[in-house]
């Protein structure tokens, strides 16, 4: 059997399209090529590459975090309980609770 025989028989490889993802929800990101149950938007191979853990998804797009949108502790009627004039000394039956706030909240 001579090559042009064997190419007779060969079937075309199907070719797949690759698609990089970001899957998000209000409180955390995943990168991934596979397609999974979720929220997610398509992004170029560059951002999947650097995939950066600091970004959040609003209407779509990637916005970078700064320490201006990131957040800050409020007083809360639920959250981590902490010491009265002391928020580094944890109490769990305090009344005073904190809770991190972002500013897109």
């Amino acid at each position: 059997m001579d090559f042009s025989e064997i190419y007779k028989h060969v079937k075309p490889i199907k070719k797949q399209d690759i698609f990089f993802r970001l899957y998000y929800t209000k409180k955390s990101i995943e990168y991934s090529m596979e397609e999974k149950d979720g929220d997610y938007i398509t992004i170029t191979a560059e951002q999947f590459a650097i995939a950066n853990p600091l970004v959040t998804v609003k209407d779509g797009k990637i916005h970078k975090n700064t320490q201006l949108n990131i957040g800050k502790l409020v007083l809360h009627n639920k959250g981590q309980g902490t010491a009265k004039d002391d928020i580094t000394i944890i109490k769990h039956n305090s009344d005073t609770k904190w809770e991190f706030k972002t500013y897109e909240d």
